[in-house]
């Protein structure tokens, strides 16, 4: 259920939103699946190790310096703010309480045109 209503808040959002926010809510959105596939702790680990340049332990890949024309758009993107909300992720009540909102401004759009119509 709540997919569906993030995905309605992104759509609404990318209506109105500059390219720093889309990339934002890209990134969180990315964020959100990699967490359901591979857990928050693991994805949590490896934005640290890219941000910091640093090896993840148990990797079979060595730590490679960041060097500024190589750095991932992962690094650019608020790391510490990204790992606070895997931390604490918003709950389902969260959800609900951005996404009825935005449901009811949408529907509210879609239908003011008829409304106006069957009116004049």
């Amino acid at each position: 259920m709540t997919a569906p209503l993030a995905l309605l808040g992104y759509a609404i959002a990318a209506a109105w939103a500059t390219p720093a926010l889309l990339a934002r809510l890209a990134e969180l959105a990315a964020d959100d699946r990699a967490a359901c596939l591979a857990g928050r702790r693991v994805l949590m680990t490896a934005l640290l190790a890219i941000a910091t340049g640093t090896a993840i332990p148990g990797a079979a890949i060595p730590a490679a310096p960041l060097v500024a024309g190589n750095a991932l758009a992962a690094a650019a993107h608020a790391v510490p703010a990204r790992v606070e909300r895997l931390l604490h992720p918003p709950g389902p009540r969260a959800a609900v309480r951005s996404g009825l909102p935005l449901a009811l401004l949408s529907a509210l759009l879609i239908a003011a045109p008829a409304v106006l119509a069957i009116a004049a």
